[in-house]
């Protein structure tokens, strides 16, 4: 009796703790059901909506324009705007019969109005009131009508831009070409010598004695 004691007392010993009941087990093979898990406290999350950005007709997102490019663009229509008002007086001096009034003023105008102020200039240009000028060899009267010039500047201006978006990067290629060569014809010399760069200094390769190649090939 005492040894049965003992040993359900080292059995009750020997089974681990955690084994409970409603655990399974070893010691408790037929488990209970398990309780249902704590619910965690979910944190409250903020949600950003992201805008979608906008895509064109090939299904990229459009290039922004930085202010450089804003920059040179307003460069580049000040300086055609420029060259459109000469090349345009130039064509009216060329026509003839009372165009040269026309042009005359014209190039009063740009004196007090330069052209490279781009669009301002046209704008000062339309708003102008026609004017009438009297020849005093003919005594013929000219009516010289501001907006009509302004209109004609657009349109050359309009060619102008066409021309240069395709040669200009073409003319830029050449041009960095152009001062590469120079530089390089001017501050390279010869190898071995401390000669004053000349334009004739454009390799760094030594002169190869006349028959050398000859002979070595006579040789092999």
């Amino acid at each position: 009796m005492r040894a049965a004691v003992l040993r359900s007392a080292a059995d009750r010993c020997a089974r681990p703790a955690a084994w409970g009941p409603g655990l399974r087990g070893p010691g408790n093979p037929t488990a209970a059901p398990a309780l249902p898990a704590r619910p965690q406290q979910l944190r409250a999350a903020r949600v950003v909506a992201l805008a979608t950005p906008k895509r064109n007709s090939d299904g990229e997102p459009p290039a922004e324009a930085t202010r450089f490019e804003v920059d040179t663009t307003d460069v580049v229509i000040r300086c055609l705007t420029a060259r459109a008002v000469q090349k345009l007086i130039l064509n009216l001096e060329s026509l003839g019969d009372g165009q040269s009034f026309t042009a005359r003023w014209l190039n009063d105008f740009c004196a007090h109005h330069p052209p490279l102020r781009g669009d301002e200039f046209i704008a000062e240009l339309m708003h102008t009131q026609p004017v009438a000028l009297v020849d005093p060899y003919s005594g013929r009267t000219h009516i010289i009508s501001p907006t009509q010039l302004a209109t004609g500047v657009l349109t050359v201006r309009e060619e102008l831009s066409r021309h240069v978006a395709k040669s200009l990067p073409g003319a830029v290629a050449a041009g960095n070409v152009a001062v590469l060569r120079r530089h390089l014809e001017t501050h390279t010399y010869v190898s071995g010598t401390n000669a004053a760069p000349r334009a004739s200094y454009r390799h760094y390769r030594r002169p190869r004695a006349r028959g050398s190649r000859w002979s070595q090939m006579s040789s092999s």
